[in-house]
């Protein structure tokens, strides 16, 4: 016997199963002793397929004492620092060791390979650490000898590891100068416009002179905002700093096709990189490692479009840090971005001169130049989605001597619109790409989504989203998915959009899938929300206003916060009133215009005023509730009167206080004899204004609603200086005054006190008028009424120029006029020539 313990017929068997160079050495003579024992034992051989080889076992204590007492062995067995093959047959000669000693007797080795369909020269390399059993023999020599549980799976595990690193040492000992040069990059697009910051910041990373450490990029955005085309053409830009090649993969996270699994993108890589087929690993551990390998010490860009999620793309980044990879995904990647450290980009839709530029790509600059406004609707109805404007610069290619206005009409149906951006190919239709992304949403989101779509505008706050979200569901993950999938922006905090095009989707999604019944109670639910919020804002920012408090909700906060919530929300309260109308809630249509007019009249949105008040005396009409169609009449009269529109105005007057005076209601009166008396004092008919003025005074009183009554006598009091009842005036004033202060009326009080000072002012008292003036400024200044406190500035200039003080006169009224004129209110012209 050769002193290595090794006998002939081992060399011989060994021989025969392909591993006569790999012969055990002396750390392997214990495996050979046990196969001779193996094969020694006289004992009948046991049939396998009979029964287990473990014993039942005695109480589930003691079972699970010797089940933890195995694997601790088997572990201990694969502890050694030997070579990766010699711990696999380590652990496995333990295993059979084991299942001798369940069954009372020694293992026929001839009958074992048997039974695992492999000849017993094989069962002696697997033993003995020359060859490594391939998965489904390993899987099978498990099976015969009854291993199961954690057992199993570290066997399993630690025979995985070994092939793993068996392949990866193998490759790495290959010369490097042998690997092929990949040139996978797909074709450059030849009408790429814009995007020059990226492209910038993109190009510095690839050169490594950028501020971005990070050697991998995430370009991200929404569907059709041009990732992959980005992509595609810093791939060009750059390549020639990458010399060892380019490898690009289409990963189909959003597509029609299932997402591409990594394990078969690293195959691909592999086999670009010149690995043979039967020497890529089988697992995507093994793929992972054996890539990494092989780009040790290369300079690739590694080009991955269309991701689907940090976990798809996570085993695919290279470790050697001159390589690049670059990734695009509508996700925003935020796990990779954490926990890998790339770099994000983020892409949203073309502005107008870079989309404008995009038109003019494909039907020509003359073309566009001859057309500037339907050019700039087209880019506004497209979003300025770059697949949205190629669609219509292609239509508008085929049609060369059509005018562009004619595809603005046909695209302003926003119920028809995605119809006419649709396109035959999947890649390029819209609709399409929208449901590739919705279609990835977990049913909370989903809901969400489709909520969205019933939301008239494309601009939401969170609380609006709470109120239209899933019932009994959190919305804070729902939104977070939204926002991670970029079907969903925050453009400031708690304010959410979605491009016009993505929100016409929506709505489909919501017309389509919702059935109408619960559509109705859907959007009764929205509007209660808004009506609740704006009232409860309204009293906020004008407590004595009693007409909203039935339909308040909790404030937002004090008056800025108030403030601040308007203005935030005015344009969605704009267009929810016009959909109350529109959908059948005439009584929210008029409530909530009602409940924007203090907010519309501070912040000078004259034009607003006026529509709303339109929609709501109309659906008044329609609901043929009269004392709503007065009031509304009464508001959409002060809203023309302070425009300076005054040939509707008294007549909506004349009607609204016939009307009240007819239902009896004279609380509404009252309100009508104000709104006449402003309306003639404007017209500088004072007599007929203080008539008014004196007959809601009287109402008032008999009424005895403290504001109502300050309101009469502030009302009274301006007739009484406008006639030259200077006294009389100042007392009203004071009455007023000392109401609106104890109930905490700032803007009353900013009203009263210009009154005061043009009292003093015409009394001769351009210094008491002054301070008059200066405390109405400030309170304006205070509320934001912008309007009034131009007023304010003209009213201290007069004073001043009284004094003699031209210099201080002229600053203030242009100041004035300055204010007038950004808010483009018709009063700005008439204070240019008063002094």
């Amino acid at each position: 016997m050769p002193t290595s313990g090794v006998s002939e017929r081992d060399r011989i068997r060994a021989s025969r199963a392909g591993e006569a160079d790999a012969v055990p050495d002396r750390r392997n003579v214990h495996l050979l002793q046990v196969r001779r024992n193996f094969h020694r034992m006289d004992e009948q051989p046991r049939h396998w397929g009979e029964a287990p080889l473990v014993r039942p076992d005695r109480g589930e204590h003691n079972g699970t004492t010797r089940r933890k007492i195995a694997v601790v062995r088997l572990e201990n067995a694969g502890e050694d620092r030997s070579e990766p093959r010699q711990r696999v047959a380590a652990a496995l000669v333990q295993v059979v060791l084991q299942a001798e000693r369940r069954l009372g007797h020694g293992i026929d080795r001839a009958q074992l390979a048997k039974r695992v369909n492999v000849a017993p020269a094989s069962l002696y390399a697997y033993l003995n650490g020359t060859t490594l059993p391939r998965g489904p023999v390993f899987e099978r020599l498990l099976d015969e000898l009854r291993v199961t549980g954690a057992e199993r799976g570290w066997l399993t595990t630690l025979r995985d590891k070994a092939e793993v690193a068996g392949r990866v040492r193998s490759a790495a000992q290959k010369p490097r100068g042998k690997l092929p040069v990949a040139r996978q990059l797909p074709i450059d697009g030849a009408r790429f416009i814009g995007r020059s910051d990226e492209l910038v910041r993109m190009m510095a990373m690839a050169s490594g002179e950028g501020t971005d450490a990070a050697r991998v990029c995430v370009i991200e955005g929404p569907a059709g905002v041009g990732k992959t085309m980005l992509a595609t053409r810093v791939g060009h830009l750059v390549k020639d700093l990458f010399p060892d090649g380019q490898l690009h993969a289409d990963l189909h996270g959003f597509d029609r096709q299932p997402p591409t699994d990594p394990a078969e993108v690293l195959l691909g890589f592999l086999f670009a990189l010149g690995t043979p087929a039967d020497a890529a690993p089988p697992t995507l551990a093994g793929r992972a490692a054996l890539f990494r390998s092989l780009l040790a010490g290369q300079r690739m860009l590694v080009v991955l479009d269309n991701a689907g999620s940090s976990e798809q793309v996570r085993q695919l980044i290279p470790s050697e840090p001159r390589c690049l990879m670059v990734i695009t995904s509508r996700n925003r990647m935020d796990s990779l971005v954490a926990r890998e450290g790339a770099a994000r980009i983020s892409l949203a839709v073309l502005a107008p001169p870079a989309a404008a530029d995009m038109l003019a790509a494909t039907i020509g600059t003359a073309r566009v130049a001859a057309e500037p406004e339907a050019v700039r609707d087209l880019i506004d109805l497209c979003s300025g989605l770059p697949l949205a404007l190629s669609v219509v610069a292609s239509h508008a290619a085929d049609r060369p001597t059509e005018p562009l206005a004619a595809l603005v009409e046909e695209l302003h149906d926003e119920g028809d619109r995605l119809d006419s951006l649709s396109w035959p190919d999947d890649d390029l239709d819209l609709r399409t790409i929208f449901q590739w992304s919705y279609d990835g949403l977990t049913p909370a989101a989903a809901w969400l989504f489709q909520m969205l779509g019933l939301h008239p505008t494309p601009e939401i706050g969170q609380a609006a989203c709470t109120a239209l979200g899933a019932p009994d569901e959190p919305l804070r993950p729902a939104l977070r998915e939204l926002l991670s999938a970029n079907l969903l922006t925050e453009h400031s905090r708690g304010r959410f959009r979605m491009h016009d095009l993505l929100h016409a989707y929506a709505r489909e999604l919501f017309l389509r899938r919702v059935p109408s019944p619960q559509q109705k109670g859907m959007r009764r639910r929205m509007l209660d929300y808004y009506l609740a919020a704006a009232a409860a804002a309204n009293t906020s920012i004008q407590p004595c206003d009693a007409e909203h408090r039935e339909h308040a909700g909790p404030a937002p906060g004090d008056y800025a916060a108030s403030m601040a919530w308007f203005t935030a929300e005015c344009e969605v309260l704009l267009a929810m009133v016009d959909h109350a109308a529109e959908h059948g809630f005439e009584s929210h249509a008029w409530r909530l215009a009602w409940a924007c007019m203090v907010y519309l009249r501070r912040s000078v949105r004259s034009a607003s005023r006026i529509a709303v008040q339109r929609v709501a005396v109309a659906a008044a009409d329609r609901a043929g509730d009269r004392a709503a169609r007065a009031t509304s009449s009464r508001m959409l009269a002060d809203a023309l009167g302070r425009s300076r529109l005054g040939a509707e105005t008294l007549t909506l007057l004349a009607q609204a206080l016939a009307e009240f005076e007819e239902l009896g209601d004279e609380s509404g009166a009252l309100r009508a004899h104000l709104s006449f008396a402003r309306a003639l004092d404007a017209d500088q008919k004072h007599a007929r204004a203080y008539e008014h003025a004196e007959a809601a005074l009287s109402l008032a009183t008999a009424i005895g609603e403290n504001m109502a009554v300050a309101d009469a006598y502030a009302s009274s009091a301006r007739q009484l200086v406008n006639l030259g009842r200077h006294e009389a005036a100042l007392r009203r004033c004071e009455r007023a005054i000392t109401l609106y202060a104890a109930a905490g009326h700032a803007e009353g009080e900013a009203s009263v006190l210009k009154i005061v000072g043009d009292a003093e002012l015409r009394h001769g008292d351009p210094m008491a008028a002054i301070a008059a003036y200066e405390r109405s400024l400030a309170l304006d200044r205070t509320l934001g009424d912008r309007y009034w406190a131009a007023h304010a500035l003209h009213r201290l200039g007069v004073a001043h120029r009284r004094l003699g003080c031209a210099e201080t006169a002229d600053r203030l009224n242009a100041e004035a006029i300055a204010e007038l004129e950004s808010l483009h209110h018709p009063d700005a012209e008439a204070l240019r020539h008063t002094r």
